[in-house]
């Protein structure tokens, strides 16, 4: 059991006698975050509990050039029981009474903010930040960018004679 629990909950403490054998095992839990945040990375848990908009926050949160604020999504496996209860269908690939499920946040919506600030991240959950659609026009401009820039600078230094 978690030791946070232990401490907190006075009727899960147990007398310990002569003989007894206790083993104390630390189990980072950890979370991962993709696509265009600040930090892409697996990131572990500071606290017993952490939100989405904590999570976000620990990754440096979204990149304003880059990220599509309607498209933020928490990856995570659920029990078939809350998977149903949310009306969606059961996996049948997978064992172990859970499912993989996908929640998505408009943060475009100032309501999601508040839900995000209350939405609980698990352990071993992925977010990702989809890619706003200009993004692969700003990625190609860059790109030119770059080539065309090293071409201009070579004929300006042919120019003025030292090439």
């Amino acid at each position: 059991m978690p030791l946070q629990q232990l401490v907190s909950d006075p009727a899960e403490n147990v007398y310990a006698w002569p003989g007894d054998v206790l083993t104390l095992v630390q189990v980072p839990q950890t979370f991962s975050v993709l696509g265009a945040t600040g930090r892409n990375a697996q990131l572990p848990f500071d606290a017993e509990r952490i939100s989405l908009g904590e999570a976000l926050g620990k990754s440096q949160g979204l990149r304003d050039d880059l990220a599509k604020p309607e498209g933020v999504f928490l990856f995570r496996y659920e029990s078939n029981a809350i998977v149903r209860a949310l009306g969606q269908p059961i996996a049948s690939t997978t064992s172990g009474g859970v499912s993989p499920i996908v929640y998505r946040f408009d943060l475009r919506d100032g309501k999601s903010y508040l839900l995000a600030q209350q939405f609980p991240v698990g352990d071993k959950d992925v977010i990702f930040v989809a890619d706003a659609p200009a993004v692969r026009s700003y990625k190609f401009a860059t790109l030119l960018s770059n080539i065309t820039g090293a071409i201009i600078t070579g004929l300006l230094v042919c120019q003025t004679g030292k090439c």
